[in-house]
């Protein structure tokens, strides 16, 4: 009896957990209403540059409930998503990490207060001054599903199990057909099974290595013939979306000069350059425009500002009136004329010296690892230096000092243990499940931060997928050191 009371209980504190995060966003879809941003008619109006799952997602409220009652339905949707997501992450963070009940709600708790800590942050603190969750873009559904594809991930690792792997290769189909950014997810998925099962002599296994190898290209492929289907029943052409060639042309142009006109032979392509340049220069928007003394964070400032005028205000309008000349005026067909001159002029651009770029680089590497922790500012970044020491001084410590310990070896793939039992130490820890979690945690904010600083500019709504695991880590990191034994002999 006293079991099956204590198991009533715990489902009533999920039901109210679950309850509770599903009405905190909710809440505030309906105070504040959906928020619309500067890409969102781009979504609603279902544009050819934009990839197929979120337009469709709005599409299916607006065939049911037109405009703009759909837009209502898609952000109490969106929310009731973040709340499940967050609810369910932090479920199983707790049953992996620890096998102690009480152990397991603490950890919970924390999880969700800081989850929740974060979306109020970006209504209330942040320049935004919305949740992402009330807003109509993609990062509405792909923050929350990265959060459920990071907890299947790290169960899929350390389970063995086929569903997980299933649902990691079903939640990163979505995440890219939502977002192209989400590419990460199968960077990170790929950097993963190359780590655990090929170099990792513990858990170094050939055949499962191919099998996460094999359902990674799948998934890659069915990406792509969802975007050109799409696109076929849309818009009567096989084809990706288009605009996928901006970043790299914008990043390359900001750091362009007047020399870099050489670099053209054909006509066509020395006039769009040179009328690019000239307006790019007139505006201010390059890399040049700025004295040679400026500090690197007014240089990324600058960069930031000039990015979205380079490919929006400059280079569209450039290349869509020389289309125009040409004849051109289906936006179809303009936009894939559009992507093909760009690719010229990018491939033509990246034959230059490379020195400025490498600059442009690393600042943004820098300020997307910032973003993705904390918020840009003089101050706040350079304490982001301790948190990342301290995150990885602690896992390097409980690695050392807890995963070698003989009643705490990570399973291998022929000794694979139910969900959550993975390995548990005489303290009531799963060392190696957390040691997991942090690695993939840290690796998704390392792989993304090398992407985006790349490809764009960093802004959080690029960066902050991984904030809230980030900080559910270090609690955890530092509440389990508090059950290590003292002592080297472990």
């Amino acid at each position: 009896m006293p079991d099956l009371k204590k198991n009533a209980n715990h489902k009533l504190l999920q039901l109210i957990l679950l309850f509770t995060c599903i009405l905190f966003f909710c809440l505030f879809v309906v105070i504040d209403k959906p928020v619309i941003c500067v890409d969102s008619p781009s979504y609603i109006s279902m544009e050819v540059s934009r990839e197929p799952l979120y337009p469709l997602f709005l599409a299916f409220f607006r065939l049911f409930l037109g405009d703009p009652a759909c837009l209502m339905a898609a952000g109490l949707c969106q929310s009731i998503f973040w709340g499940i997501a967050i609810w369910y992450a932090s479920l199983w963070i707790g049953k992996i990490c620890t096998q102690d009940a009480k152990r397991q709600i603490m950890i919970q708790l924390f999880s969700i207060s800081i989850q929740l800590g974060v979306a109020l942050l970006n209504r209330f603190a942040a320049k935004r001054g919305s949740m992402y969750s009330e807003c109509i873009m993609t990062e509405s559904l792909a923050m929350p599903l990265y959060l459920l594809f990071s907890i299947w991930l790290w169960r899929c690792f350390m389970c063995h199990n086929r569903w997980d792997m299933l649902r990691v290769a079903i939640s990163a189909y979505l995440l890219v057909s939502i977002r192209s950014q989400m590419l990460i997810v199968l960077l990170l998925w790929g950097a993963c099974t190359l780590f655990y099962h090929l170099i990792l002599p513990k858990t170094r296994s050939l055949r499962l290595f191919c099998i996460h190898l094999l359902a990674l290209c799948m998934v890659f492929l069915l990406v792509k013939v969802t975007d050109c289907g799409y696109n076929q029943i849309v818009r009567g052409k096989w084809m990706t979306h288009t605009g996928a060639g901006k970043g790299s042309f914008c990043t390359l142009f900001y750091a362009t000069d007047e020399e870099d006109l050489s670099l053209f032979t054909d006509p066509v392509m020395t006039g769009l350059y040179q009328t690019l340049y000239e307006e790019a220069s007139a505006r201010g928007v390059l890399y040049q425009s700025l004295p040679s003394d400026t500090d690197w964070l007014t240089r990324g400032e600058h960069f930031a500002e000039s990015y979205d005028i380079i490919g929006f205000e400059i280079m569209m309008p450039v290349i869509r009136s020389y289309l125009e000349t040409q004849g051109i005026t289906d936006v179809v067909e303009m936009n894939i004329e559009m992507d093909h001159l760009i690719s010229q002029i990018t491939r033509r651009l990246l034959t230059r010296p490379k020195g400025i770029l490498l600059q442009i680089y690393f600042i943004n590497i820098w300020k997307a690892l910032v973003s993705s922790i904390a918020r840009v500012m003089p101050v706040v970044m350079w304490l982001c230096i301790p948190l990342y020491g301290v995150f990885l001084l602690l896992y390097c410590r409980l690695k050392i000092r807890g995963v070698d310990r003989p009643d705490s070896l990570i399973a291998s793939p022929s000794q694979a243990p139910a969900p959550g039992m993975a390995a548990v130490n005489r303290d009531g820890f799963n060392v190696p499940a957390i040691c997991v979690l942090a690695e993939i945690t840290l690796g998704g904010i390392l792989i993304n931060s090398f992407v985006v600083a790349a490809i764009i500019f960093p802004q959080p709504r690029y960066t902050i997928y991984g904030m809230g695991l980030f900080y559910t880590v270090l609690v955890i990191l530092i509440y389990s050191h508090r059950f290590l034994p003292k002592g080297k002999n472990l």
